[in-house]
């Protein structure tokens, strides 16, 4: 387990020397805890915080930034490159060195949470290829920054209310059962946790060390029962409840700091979720 300390300069207490060799590097000789860590993303929707009807009002980056200033550390300079609606693999035909800083401590990946399932329908889902695209960027960046360290951030799937898209993908699943199909929504899900470990393990080849970190949102969205109040109203992207969630866990893999105990009231209160919610959801990321 990596720890931070918030006065000195990032400290690392682990079993595993490869891991140490790599992050240490990056780590310890360049980045204190005082200054600011620099993340690349590279991303849909899902990281800018996208609503139905209200556009991108919850982004990640910013969340991140509020929390990490909260916790007592120097905000994070963040590159986010995310488009709404597109997949890694155009992040790669898009990609532009000029985006990546020598810098980079962190480079999180976020594909499409369809593609990273096993969906047959009109061959939406193609995990095998996001791991590929996903491992043409991290070259491309490691390239420019030989430190930086991968995270793949694991999806949330779909609300067991998202029944058009369910019956679609999984009709075995839903056929002739009344709504909500939990079965297909927790299936979804499955998949995903299964193929982003799996995307891990690949990235981790190229590192040449198990050095990628998976930020587990889909999994804390799951042990919350893929509740609806974590989704937005097309049961697809999240609420605010839903992003809050998110950040609190894309926080604890990039800073391996627990979030229960930090004061994080004025971040609950900018994105719209109680004091005592938030609470709920700092203890549900750090299950995870």
């Amino acid at each position: 387990m990596f720890g931070f300390s918030r006065t000195s300069r990032v400290e690392i207490q682990t079993s595993k020397p490869a891991i140490e060799t790599l992050e240490s590097r990056c780590m310890m000789s360049v980045v204190p805890a005082t200054a600011p860590l620099h993340i690349l993303i590279y991303g849909a929707s899902y990281i800018n915080g996208y609503q139905s009807g209200k556009g991108n009002v919850q982004p990640l980056p910013t969340m991140l930034k509020e929390i990490a200033s909260a916790a007592g550390f120097a905000a994070p300079v963040i590159t986010n490159v995310s488009t709404d609606g597109k997949t890694l693999a155009w992040a790669v035909s898009h990609f532009k060195a000029s985006q990546v800083s020598s810098l980079t401590d962190f480079v999180i990946f976020q594909d499409q949470s369809n593609r990273m399932a096993n969906i047959t329908y009109n061959n939406i889902g193609n995990p095998v290829q996001s791991e590929k695209d996903a491992m043409t960027l991290y070259q491309k960046v490691k390239a420019i920054a030989p430190h930086a360290v991968p995270i793949v951030f694991e999806d949330w799937g779909r609300s067991a209310l998202d029944t058009a898209e369910l019956k679609k993908w999984y009709p075995s699943l839903t056929l002739g059962k009344p709504t909500p199909y939990a079965a297909a929504a927790n299936q979804m899900q499955a998949e995903i946790k299964k193929n982003t470990a799996a995307e891990v393990a690949y990235l981790n080849t190229a590192a040449g060390a198990r050095v990628t970190r998976t930020a587990r949102v889909g999994d804390a969205f799951a042990a919350k029962g893929l509740a609806v109040e974590l989704f937005d109203t097309d049961h697809h992207h999240a609420s605010n409840e839903g992003y809050v969630l998110c950040g609190l866990v894309n926080f604890e893999a990039i800073y391996h700091v627990k979030t229960a105990g930090l004061d994080l009231t004025s971040v609950f209160s900018k994105h719209g979720v109680s004091a005592t919610l938030g609470k709920s959801l700092e203890t549900l990321a750090d299950s995870v």
